[in-house]
């Protein structure tokens, strides 16, 4: 007698967007978790009291109740997918300008930068 074959846990065809969505989240928690590292660097770097230092985290964690607000108005008035690429639309600029200041911190040395 054969044993009976336990139904498939999900289609092969959400493999991929599954083990995608899993690695934002643990990016996100990446980043979130890195900010907690830098505080006290950046308290001694910048010679930060608490309570000034507390503001990295409000300004950190306010970025997301803020992004959200036009973000939601944005997905309610286009749709889902053309506020992804508008997202992806506005997010170029951004990426271009990280990547010129990046360059030109390059050209810079490190320790003249913080002496």
């Amino acid at each position: 007698m054969t044993q009976p074959q336990a139904p498939p846990l999900t289609d092969r065809r959400y493999t991929i967007p599954f083990l995608l969505i899993t690695g934002l989240f643990f990016l996100w928690a990446l980043g979130v978790n890195l900010n907690d590292i830098l505080i006290p660097h950046f308290k001694k770097t910048f010679a930060l009291n608490d309570f000034q230092s507390s503001f990295i985290q409000a300004a950190f964690f306010g970025g997301y109740f803020l992004a959200a607000l036009p973000a939601g108005w944005l997905m309610s008035r286009i749709g889902y997918n053309a506020e992804s690429s508008a997202d992806c639309f506005f997010a170029l600029p951004v990426r271009c300008f990280l990547s010129l200041r990046q360059r030109q911190a390059s050209t810079t040395s490190f320790s003249a930068r913080f002496s």
